[in-house]
């Protein structure tokens, strides 16, 4: 009867100890998906800064003439909006798996995230 009593306490342990490993890598997946998001919009916001100052740049060397600076804005504007799709992409689909499953787990554009 001991022994049982023994084998029964050394599983308990190792229920606790097991459920508190999951707990952690659950917090440490949410804390690297939150990280790849934060990454995604400095990338955006990096873009919105070169795209500013190469606009600036377009604008003054072209005097305001509009000769090729609106083309270049349409592009620029089209590049920006490529990463803000994808970083409100990653957002939708992170908390659509959180809200499912209770933890991050998926891919985007074929990477695992």
């Amino acid at each position: 009867m001991e022994v049982v009593q023994e084998r029964e306490r050394t599983l308990e342990l190792q229920l606790h100890e097991y459920c508190g490993i999951r707990e952690q890598e659950t917090m440490v997946m949410e804390l690297q998906n939150r990280l790849k998001i934060s990454n995604m919009e400095t990338q955006m916001s990096n873009l919105k800064l070169e795209t500013t100052t190469a606009v600036t740049t377009v604008t003054a060397r072209d005097g305001n003439s509009g000769s090729g600076g609106w083309l270049y804005h349409v592009k620029v504007v089209g590049r920006l909006l490529l990463p803000l799709f994808d970083v409100k992409l990653i957002k939708e689909t992170y908390k659509a798996n959180v809200k499912t499953h209770g933890v991050y787990s998926g891919t985007f554009n074929g990477h695992v995230i």
